[in-house]
C-alpha cells in the first residue's frame, strides 16, 4: 500500500520523504520543509497539516519506509487519542 518517495526534492527547501495512498485520490505524505518534518493529508478537498513529526527517523533504502511510516503514523494517532482523552477527562471534572 505505502511507498517511500525516496527523498524526492520539490525545491531547494521542500522534500517528500514518504507517501502512502489511503483511499481513492487521498494520500498521507511526510515532507520536510526548511528543516521541519510534517505529516500532511492530501485529498481533492485540499492539503492539511496533521502533525509535526519531531521524532521522525528517515527509513533505509531497503523497503523499510512502509514500516517506518506505519510506526510513525500509529504513534501520532495514539498520542492524539491520549491527548483527546486527557482533555475530555479535564472537562468532566
Amino acid at each position: 500500500m505505502g511507498k517511500s518517495a525516496g527523498g524526492k526534492q520539490l525545491g531547494k527547501s521542500i522534500h517528500v520523504l514518504e507517501r502512502t495512498g489511503i483511499g481513492r485520490d487521498s494520500w498521507l505524505m511526510i515532507v520536510e520543509v526548511q528543516g521541519k518534518v510534517m505529516l500532511l493529508g492530501l485529498s481533492p478537498a485540499g492539503i492539511q497539516q496533521i502533525s509535526e513529526l519531531e521524532d521522525y527517523v528517515r527509513p533505509k533504502e531497503d523497503g523499510e519506509g512502509d514500516k517506518s511510516f506505519l510506526a510513525m503514523l500509529t504513534k501520532q494517532m495514539e498520542e492524539g487519542q491520549a491527548a483527546f482523552h486527557r482533555q475530555k477527562n479535564d472537562r468532566d471534572k
